[in-house]
């Protein structure tokens, strides 16, 4: 794996160049981050953990010693600071081809910043835009509740989960998604974290929540499969790198250790 390290200074030379073809990431042939590219569609610059500049941006094809991986696999190939710098390299190109003209005049948008642009004509300004999602896990002493997506690549078990709605909280969030996935109900909703979720604009905030009654009915709309589980008997659950693994490991490592202490 390729180790973080402060890049060298402001000199395009020396930037690390998160490149995208196909919204696939490119990487060397040996998994690292290029510092360079040759012709581009779309380029911009930003920073995330530092006053360091990096560069994003589409190309036309892939070039020879480079290969291309999905931005969720490079989470198994980069450092972590990488990984995430890739995922704001893709949430602003993403920005960048999908807000070009303003929303409410039609006019072609001016770019200001990194992350801002202006209507020339009526002065509309935009910026990224983030999209909120709650993802919960349900517990009940030594049960979770895990569910699988229609929309899941695999037969992995997940957390209930959705986006928040206007108009309401996030611990509102919480509680609809349940009652409208399980028909469960729940109480003592608790913020644990969050985390950017760039496929392509998403912040995921993870809850726990206590259940308080009822039986599970699921949304078949959402969902293919649902059930309670033992927490040391678990079906096959999500990769680290997800919001869902944490809230898992994060209960079970602390019940056990309550139960140790018992």
């Amino acid at each position: 794996m390729q180790q973080a390290v402060p890049l060298a200074n402001h000199d395009k030379t020396y930037m690390q160049h998160y490149l995208f073809f196909d919204n696939k990431l490119l990487l060397t042939n040996d998994n690292k981050i290029p510092l360079s590219s040759e012709k581009v569609l779309l380029e911009t610059r930003f920073s995330l953990d530092s006053d360091e500049e990096c560069i994003a941006a589409v190309v036309d094809h892939v070039p020879q010693n480079y290969r291309t991986v999905g931005l969720r696999d490079s989470y198994d190939l980069l450092p972590w600071q990488y990984y995430k710098r890739a995922g704001k390299a893709a949430e602003l190109l993403y920005w960048e081809q999908t807000h070009q003209y303003c929303g409410r005049c039609g006019t072609k948008l001016i770019k200001t910043s990194a992350i801002s642009k202006i209507c020339p004509k009526c002065h509309k300004e935009e910026w990224p835009m983030l999209s909120p999602a709650i993802i919960v896990l349900v517990h009940n002493a030594d049960k979770i509740l895990l569910v699988r997506s229609n929309t899941f690549c695999g037969e992995y078990y997940g957390l209930v989960a959705g986006f928040v709605e206007l108009g309401e909280s996030v611990e509102e969030a919480v509680e609809r998604e349940i009652k409208e996935e399980t028909q469960l109900k729940v109480e003592k909703v608790q913020y644990f974290g969050s985390q950017p979720w760039p496929y392509p604009q998403g912040m995921m905030l993870g809850f726990f929540a206590h259940y308080k009654s009822g039986e599970i009915c699921l949304q078949t709309s959402e969902l293919v499969a649902g059930d309670w589980f033992d927490i040391h008997h678990l079906p096959e659950i999500p990769k680290p790198l997800s919001m869902a693994r944490q809230l898992i490991d994060h209960y079970i490592n602390t019940y056990n250790y309550k139960q140790d202490t018992i």
